[in-house]
């Protein structure tokens, strides 16, 4: 939603207009104050809500392909797998 507040580690708060906007900021920015603690800090940001639905749609792909998932696998190497498997299904 626009008008947003940005914030940063070192440099005062930027109200921006639009996307186009916020990513003309470039990096080190954050759409709350406490982000930009927790970056300053080194704290990871949580694992946002579409990776975690993408995670889940993968783990069920792979459940159909007969493909072995670790739970502490990162989402990447779960989807070059259930990739992978496909591709080889496919062939």
């Amino acid at each position: 939603m626009y008008p947003a507040w940005m914030f940063h580690i070192q440099l005062p708060a930027v109200l921006v207009n639009s996307k186009t906007d916020e990513d003309k900021l470039g990096t080190g920015w954050y759409p709350s104050p406490q982000d930009a603690m927790n970056a300053a800090k080194g704290v990871k940001a949580p694992v946002q809500a579409s990776e975690e639905l993408e995670r889940a749609e993968l783990i069920q792909r792979a459940e159909f392909l007969d493909v072995t998932i670790d739970a502490r696998m990162k989402t990447p190497k779960i989807r070059q797998l259930v990739e992978a498997a496909e591709a080889k299904k496919a062939a």
